[in-house]
């Protein structure tokens, strides 16, 4: 399993409140240090993979200083490139099951536990209304992501070692640098990857950290 957190970008309008990765969420952790401890816990063999950008000073101070085992990656373009250039970066990693997060986003341990590593994922809280849901076609398989669908869901993505060349494929086309990740997904499923939906179904399990 190999796991690529997004943290090299700010939320817009929150560029002042710093880098996200190093805000304290819980029992004196940082994000960072607490999706690490969590992944980690359910998914002791995993690779993490960080791509940071913003604030790069401060991440590379906090590395120095902590061992976490992950491969840090570092993003000079985050601010003119999207999360396909991103995830080009860790296009060397992905070769294997994959688990796309976001770096400004606390998460629990039930969330990683339902994945189901046989299928491609996309997890769905209709509890928390995001700005991004999904059309639904029969037997919980996901047609389009888009927007005003009531379907909301979680910025988490999975990717089953069988569909991870598609992804590959998309994120070395250049045409795809200043995509969404949710703009990937789409055409890895008009590329006819099939993602089960997971319903998470909770105000607490996948929260974002930055609110205006």
């Amino acid at each position: 399993m190999n796991c690529i957190i997004l943290a090299d970008k700010f939320d817009r309008g929150m560029k002042s409140r710093g880098c996200s990765s190093l805000i304290p969420v819980s029992n004196n952790k940082l994000l960072i240090q607490d999706q690490y401890s969590k992944l980690k816990k359910v998914f002791p063999e995993s690779k993490i993979i960080y791509i940071y950008g913003h604030e790069s000073k401060k991440i590379e101070n906090f590395y120095k200083s902590n061992s976490l085992d992950i491969v840090l990656t570092k993003n000079d373009m985050y601010n003119t490139k999207g999360c396909g250039y991103s995830l080009f970066l860790a296009e060397k990693y992905i070769t294997d099951n994959c688990l796309i997060l976001p770096g400004n986003r606390k998460f629990n341990t039930e969330v990683l536990k339902t994945i189901d590593r046989n299928n491609s994922q996309i997890f769905i809280n209709k509890k928390i209304k995001y700005k991004l849901g999904c059309h639904v076609i029969k037997e919980n398989y996901a047609k389009q992501i888009c927007y005003n669908s009531e379907n909301y869901i979680s910025d988490l993505y999975y990717i089953n070692e069988k569909d991870v060349d598609i992804l590959k494929h998309l994120v070395n086309d250049n045409n795809n640098n200043n995509n969404f990740v949710f703009e990937i997904i789409n055409k890895m499923i008009n590329h006819g990857v099939s993602f089960q939906i997971k319903n998470i179904n909770s105000k607490n399990k996948f929260n974002k950290i930055f609110t205006r």
